[in-house]
């Protein structure tokens, strides 16, 4: 009889899991890849930065912090400083009734909708990129983006819906306003999770390119912490944008007046960098790949994205 004891796994707990990512994320994808569930993760990540937020929202002058927010969009400041103040004025003229609950509840629906999405339309660029280098052979990759198709038509209804709400309510009934946006929003987003999660239980291989992006959601579990104690430690009223409350970029440290080495600098980004490691990992587990394929594939959309921002700023500083 063997003496031999073998390890077990970690039985699919998802927070186990979730720190494993962050402390052997070799070891922990590959506990994943035998069992994959992609959506525990991101409903922790959103469940803990939701409290941060709650914390940030109720020290932030979101009045200071949205006129900053809107005049930062760029092509509004392409359009001149007219167009830039009636836009401001109008914006504000909405929020200035509602309280910092009301704000932060507001800002936060951004974060229940917009984490759902950009994991599941990062993992199918990534996907895409995988499959054409010959890895995930087996991926149903038109299905997955037929699938997508099928979610930017309710992510349409609840921009409709709150559209409507925000005409028919925001001025006169706020509090009226609120309620639909957050049913329509949780309601929405559920069904969009459900249509993803169907795709993903019919192909494997997505299943799997799913569970590689959002289990990278720990390192942002990380941040929404930082951005917690940050939140506590500093005096109200905030009046930075959430994205610049944690230090955490070069830019943050050593801040430029040249607006193309801003960007650049702000891209040097520790929880970045961490991310694209821990994504980097997760795609060479479930892919069955090399680290430098992995990797490269993985950099390639975070370089192109800087070079545009760059280049952005460098046309039009």
């Amino acid at each position: 009889m063997s003496d031999q004891v073998h390890e077990t796994p970690a039985g699919g707990n998802p927070l186990a899991r979730v720190i494993g990512v962050l402390f052997s994320p070799a070891k922990a994808y590959e506990d994943i890849s035998r069992s994959p569930s992609w959506l525990p993760p991101l409903l922790i990540y959103i469940v803990v930065f939701l409290g941060a937020f709650a914390l940030y929202g109720s020290k932030a002058d979101w009045l200071g912090i949205t006129e900053d927010t809107i005049r930062d969009f760029p092509f509004l400041q392409l359009a001149g400083d007219d167009a830039a103040d009636q836009a401001v004025e109008q914006q504000l003229a909405l929020i200035r009734p509602y309280s910092w609950w009301q704000n932060t509840m507001l800002n936060g629906l951004n974060v229940i909708a917009g984490t759902v999405v950009f994991y599941h339309v990062m993992t199918l660029f990534y996907s895409t990129l995988f499959y054409v280098m010959g890895l995930f052979p087996d991926m149903r990759i038109g299905r997955a983006w037929l699938n997508f198709l099928f979610g930017i038509i309710v992510l349409i209804v609840n921009t409709v819906v709150v559209a409507v709400g925000s005409r028919a309510f925001q001025s006169e009934a706020p509090a009226t306003f609120i309620y639909l946006s957050v049913t329509s929003t949780l309601i929405l987003t559920g069904i969009y999770a459900w249509i993803v999660n169907r795709n993903a239980s019919r192909d494997p291989a997505l299943h799997r390119a799913l569970c590689a992006s959002t289990y990278a959601s720990a390192v942002g579990l990380v941040g929404a912490l930082a951005l917690a104690a940050t939140a506590l430690a500093v005096p109200a009223p905030i009046q930075m944008q959430v994205q610049n409350v944690v230090k955490s970029n070069l830019g943050a440290l050593f801040p430029s007046d040249n607006s193309a080495i801003q960007s650049l600098l702000s891209s040097m980004d520790i929880f970045s960098f961490w991310f694209l490691y821990i994504l980097t990992v997760g795609y060479r587990t479930m892919a069955k790949t090399t680290t430098g394929m992995a990797a490269s594939i993985v950099m390639l959309p975070w370089v192109v994205w800087v070079l545009l921002k760059l280049a952005w700023n460098v046309a039009f500083p």
